[in-house]
């Protein structure tokens, strides 16, 4: 998938931004609820949840850090807003549901972002006709 250059520039300055936070609070205390039997709410889905939908009284294009399908619903409702919305993170753990509120818009970031240094061990979907068993064997 081609992406937007505006959009894959601030995918990357996004990564640096929300790395930079996360060792700020690295070690610190996180409170989470559970909202179901097994799906927990921690403060930081809150606080995207009520980001999401303060960016709808505003302008301007949204790209979010996530998997959750969860936040699918705010992204659609961006969407039909008319405003380009895409999902910054691992392809294989973005949720459908989200893939579908952004008409699979996925940052990859691994691939498409370069966020690190090493290639991580991860078990990724490959199209067969991509696929070479030669590093497996």
């Amino acid at each position: 998938m081609t992406h937007d250059p505006l959009l894959l520039t601030t995918a990357v300055e996004a990564v640096t931004r929300a790395g930079e936070m996360m060792m700020a609070r690295f070690g610190q205390d996180v409170r989470i609820d559970k909202k179901g039997t097994i799906d927990l709410v921690t403060e930081v889905d809150v606080a995207i949840e009520r980001t999401l939908q303060a960016i709808r009284r505003r302008d301007g294009d949204v790209l979010l850090a996530s998997h959750d399908g969860d936040f699918a619903g705010e992204m659609k409702g961006l969407a039909t807003l008319g405003r380009r919305v895409g999902v910054l993170g691992f392809q294989e753990l973005v949720s459908t549901k989200l893939r579908e509120a952004t008409n699979n818009a996925v940052f990859e970031l691994e691939d498409d972002v370069d966020a690190f240094e090493i290639v991580l061990p991860r078990t990724r979907p490959v199209h067969i006709d991509n696929f070479d068993p030669e590093p497996y064997l």
